[in-house]
């Protein structure tokens, strides 16, 4: 983001200007999101012959490109739904199997051997109810906190590309003219 994408020696800009050719050449040849965008929008300053109308469309692909940002972590933010409800899901389950346990435990109160062995079956499903619950809980802040910084680094360079455009592209482009020349 650093560079200087439009040459600082450029400005008022024409959209029938051989500088405008040039450099859709040169940015048609680099593989970059800010290259691209700016091909789309000096295209769209050659086609249109108007800052207003380039400006319009850069406004376009700033909401299209929130939008994406946006729709990129729908299966995320999925997962981090779903994964506390496999804990719980792993909670009822162990419960489950406790109880389970448990009864077999009071139909065999009379053999003291038989109820230690059955306590430990009641609390082994206790300790899946638990373990998965924690493990449901652990995994989905894990993905929180990566989708948070994702997502933030993702908005950060959106905004970059942005301001880049704004301050170093959108000054140099010659002003609409409003009346024809004489």
């Amino acid at each position: 983001m650093g560079r200087d994408w439009v040459p600082r020696g450029l400005v008022d800009l024409r959209p029938a200007d051989s500088d405008v050719r040039t450099m859709l050449i040169l940015l048609g040849q680099r593989r970059s999101l800010i290259a691209n965008r700016l091909c789309r929008l000096l295209r769209c300053f050659q086609d249109s012959r108007s800052r207003g109308a380039t400006r319009e469309l850069h406004q376009d692909d700033i909401a299209l490109t929130q939008a994406d940002i946006e729709d990129g972590y729908g299966v995320t933010r999925t997962m981090i739904w779903v994964l506390p409800m496999l804990g719980f899901l792993g909670t009822v389950l162990g419960i489950s199997i406790s109880i389970g346990g448990f009864s077999g435990l009071l139909a065999n109160v009379e053999d003291l051997d038989k109820v230690k062995s059955s306590l430990t079956a009641v609390t082994g499903g206790l300790s899946t109810a638990f373990d998965t619950t924690l493990l449901g809980i652990i995994t989905a802040v894990l993905c929180m906190v990566l989708m948070s910084i994702s997502e933030r680094s993702e908005n950060q360079l959106a905004g970059e590309i942005e301001t880049a455009l704004n301050d170093g592209f959108f000054p140099r482009l010659s002003r609409d003219e409003t009346s024809p020349a004489p």
